[in-house]
């Protein structure tokens, strides 16, 4: 017996796509990660060790200049005093009164409380 149509949340489609799998990173040496079947990655190849260099008679220690210590990152843009900000503190707060809109909408706010509950319990 089938199931009269109606709204369903659940949608079928054919997937005749592969999923893709993007990897962000470094890669080493330029070589591409190869895509394996089984997910896992194969052996990457081993960096070639540089030869080391010994001082001999025809070469001399050459004096490696000091590094430099970087830059100081910029400041971040500062609004400019005139433009009216400024940020609020509890100063501000404590020092201002609710307007009478404010103290308005919170009386029957209450006042709608009130009357609900006590629709609830005895007029039900």
């Amino acid at each position: 017996m089938a199931e009269p149509a109606g709204f369903s949340h659940i949608t079928v489609n054919a997937d005749d796509d592969d999923d893709v799998v993007i990897q962000a990173g470094i890669v080493e040496d330029g070589a591409e990660v190869a895509d394996e079947p089984d997910g896992e990655p194969g052996p990457r190849p081993e960096p070639a060790a540089e030869p080391a260099i010994e001082p001999g008679p025809d070469l001399e220690p050459v004096d490696e200049p000091e590094p430099q210590a970087a830059p100081a990152a910029p400041e971040p843009a500062r609004p400019a005093a005139d433009d009216g900000y400024r940020a609020t503190t509890l100063a501000d707060v404590e020092g201002s009164s609710m307007s009478r809109t404010q103290k308005a909408v919170i009386v029957v706010a209450v006042l709608a409380i009130v009357a609900f509950v006590l629709w609830y319990n005895f007029a039900r």
